[in-house]
């Protein structure tokens, strides 16, 4: 085999990674985003019964139960991170859309503001998350219990860590995707508005 032959080979087995790397991101971000719905889906409905069962409880058969309060902290906590999570991966979070009426779409200086508004986000999501992770080491050391119930409250304190590590895995994602665009657009090769 010639060195033209071996070039050939190992492009095209370059290709094969990089298609089977393609592959495994979108089944491993599919299978995310199936998980996140599910907790987030089972989250919204354990809430409200919980509430439910301690008016009835309380109201009802007039039996206080002690400590429901409590527990509904852990998962609102988790449903508030999960849902700035979801609304990051579906793309419907706040942003600042009112500078978007001044710049026109289709154009570069659209295409240049989407960047810089994704790096902004990315910047932004990376420092939180890295101030998350410092609070996630600071609450395994300390490994704090619910007062009533005794609960590890390091349960509810990783959703803070977690729900921003997965947000800012998604704006990193929109970053990718809004750059190639934009880079296409600021080329004259791409007619799709950003």
């Amino acid at each position: 085999m010639n060195i033209e032959h071996q070039s050939i080979l190992f492009k095209l087995l370059c290709m094969g990674v990089l298609k089977l790397m393609r592959t495994f991101a979108k089944y491993f971000m599919n299978a995310l985003a199936k998980i996140q719905i599910g907790v987030t889906a089972f989250l919204t409905i354990a809430i409200p019964l919980l509430i439910v069962f301690q008016v009835l409880l309380r109201y009802v058969f007039r039996l206080p139960l002690m400590g429901i309060e409590e527990l509904l902290m852990f998962p609102i906590i988790w449903l508030y991170m999960l849902g700035g999570a979801n609304a990051s991966r579906t793309r419907s979070h706040i942003e600042c859309g009112i500078l978007t009426l001044y710049i026109r779409e289709g154009t570069k200086g659209r295409a240049i503001f989407n960047m810089v508004r994704v790096t902004v986000c990315v910047l932004v999501s990376c420092w939180l998350t890295y101030w998350a992770f410092f609070y996630l080491q600071y609450a395994l050391r300390m490994m704090k219990s619910s007062p009533l119930l005794k609960l590890p409250m390091i349960v509810a304190e990783s959703a803070v860590f977690i729900g921003l590590a997965l947000m800012t895995l998604y704006a990193i994602i929109e970053l990718v995707e809004v750059y190639r665009l934009s880079i296409r657009r600021l080329q004259g090769k791409e007619q799709e508005v950003l």
